[in-house]
């Protein structure tokens, strides 16, 4: 299951800020199971930029692709898939040749719209 992805900016002991990124849990891509949020995964996309006067590395971007496996059943012959799920909307609602179904399509939606509670930090008592 996706876990929360913290970002912050920290400071250390030399009084330097730097920005950390902590995911607690991308997912995998286990296609066999129906529990919910069990099909759900994530790409996490770092960039990182060095500065060539002082040689010092930051991240300067973080992004996430969230991604679904998805069973297509028996009779497709690339039965279980994994989908970019944003991608695979944008597919179906250009009537792409070889989309989703509209069951697919209809749990891709649910599963995007309830994607932030999953990288949510929990609210700290």
């Amino acid at each position: 299951m996706v876990g929360p992805i913290d970002e912050r900016t920290i400071t250390l002991e030399d009084g330097t800020e730097k920005d950390v990124v902590t995911a607690y849990d991308l997912g995998d891509f286990y296609t066999d199971s129906t529990k919910p949020g069990t099909q759900t995964s994530m790409v996490l996309r770092l960039t990182f930029t060095r500065n060539n006067w002082n040689n010092k590395i930051m991240l300067s971007e973080c992004r996430y692709e969230p991604l679904f496996c998805a069973d297509l059943g028996a009779s497709v012959p690339n039965r279980y898939q994994v989908l970019g799920i944003e991608n695979a909307i944008a597919l179906y609602e250009q009537d792409y040749v070889y989309r989703v179904n509209e069951e697919t399509y209809e749990r891709l939606k649910e599963e995007l719209a309830e994607f932030p509670e999953h990288i949510a930090m929990p609210e700290e008592e």
